[in-house]
């Protein structure tokens, strides 16, 4: 009995080195994000040095070479954890078996709610991207669009009785890429502006603008009166 316990602790405490070092080493690599950001915001993305990264993060470079292969996979891992924070609230306010207006409302406003209370880091996924198009490939404006443009497409899936053959045929040129370009580069323009903190007050007016381009203007009035009743807050 006493030799399986035995046996059994050891390869428990075996294991739990190699848990724990995979989350110290993503919490110190977490570190440089903050700093990459206001680098970035200050000088703009082509002046952010890794003296500057280290520097800012308080870290030595033989550390930022443990946890990095360089600049650009410095780089690379902020802009992943970056578009994380930015569109990974988005994603969770989208629940199963909700109804589509209510899922776009949610969804537009924990993404613009995630970039007025992460402005810097708004700015490096939405903003300096362009600066590195390699190094934030898939986390960038571009990906961005992409994750709200699948809330729109929903509310296209679903359908909406009521229409003339005019408006049918309309709706047969899918905006939702527009739409979501529209929405996203409204935070992007905000960041710029360092007005991050107005985002949320635009909620309701892009919902609207999606509400009548996907189902007219009867459908928008509908919308706006179930806006009006704060159920969505």
């Amino acid at each position: 009995m006493g030799g399986k316990s035995k046996q059994w602790a050891g390869s428990s405490s075996s294991r739990r080195p190699i848990v724990a070092r995979a989350v110290v080493t993503d919490y110190r690599r977490r570190r440089v994000v903050g700093p990459t950001a206001e680098l970035a915001h200050e000088s703009g993305l082509n002046e952010v040095t890794m003296v500057d990264i280290c520097r800012m993060s308080q870290m030595s470079r033989t550390t930022f070479y443990d946890l990095f292969d360089g600049i650009s996979d410095c780089l690379t891992y902020a802009f992943g954890d970056a578009y994380d924070r930015l569109i990974a609230p988005t994603k969770k306010a989208r629940e199963d078996g909700a109804p589509w207006l209510e899922e776009l409302t949610r969804s537009v406003g924990a993404f613009y709610l995630a970039a007025a209370e992460n402005p810097l880091l708004a700015e490096l996924c939405l903003v300096h991207s362009a600066g590195a198009v390699e190094e934030a490939r898939g986390h960038d404006f571009e990906a961005a669009v992409g994750a709200i443009a699948e809330v729109i497409g929903d509310g296209r899936e679903t359908g909406h009785d009521g229409h003339t053959e005019a408006e049918h045929s309309f709706r047969q040129i899918d905006p939702k890429d527009i739409l979501a370009r529209g929405i996203v580069a409204t935070a992007a323009l905000r960041v710029r502006q360092g007005k991050a903190a107005l985002l949320p007050e635009h909620r309701d007016e892009m919902v609207m603008l999606v509400v009548s381009t996907l189902f007219g203007t009867d459908a928008m009035a509908t919308a706006q009166q179930q806006l009006a009743s704060g159920r969505f807050y």
